[in-house]
């Protein structure tokens, strides 16, 4: 009896250790925040970006951040697991293919989050 449960105890650590070390190879997730003002400029963004460092170092995630349109292409975009529009503003700003990509990657579940001027932007 003391076999059996010496033998179970054993297979649980190395189903443990094993969990434990998936986590630790498994790649982070990245986010893409993206703050460009054409017009408006809100004296939050920095902070924002902060905030959203802040949040990253705490539940293990990365955070590039960008105020370019560039970044807006298929390839790019598919290296995010979230995109975060943060204060943006302006209209106008993309081409028809990076209206296109960003389409796309929201219809293959890429996910979008509008952060207040969001909603005006595009």
């Amino acid at each position: 009896m003391m076999r059996n449960g010496l033998a179970i105890l054993m297979g649980l650590m190395l189903l443990f250790n094993l969990s434990i070390e998936a986590k630790e190879t498994r790649k982070k997730s990245k986010v893409l925040v993206f703050s460009l003002t054409t017009s408006f400029r809100h004296k939050s963004i920095n902070d924002g970006i902060y905030a959203i460092r802040k949040l990253a170092t705490e539940n293990n995630f990365e955070v590039d951040t960008s105020e370019s349109v560039a970044s807006f292409t298929k390839e790019n975009l598919s290296k995010y697991k979230t995109l975060i529009f943060l204060n943006p503003t302006g209209s106008n700003v993309f081409t028809e293919q990076q209206k296109q990509s960003l389409k796309e990657y929201i219809n293959n579940g890429g996910g979008l989050v509008g952060i207040h001027a969001a909603t005006d932007f595009c």
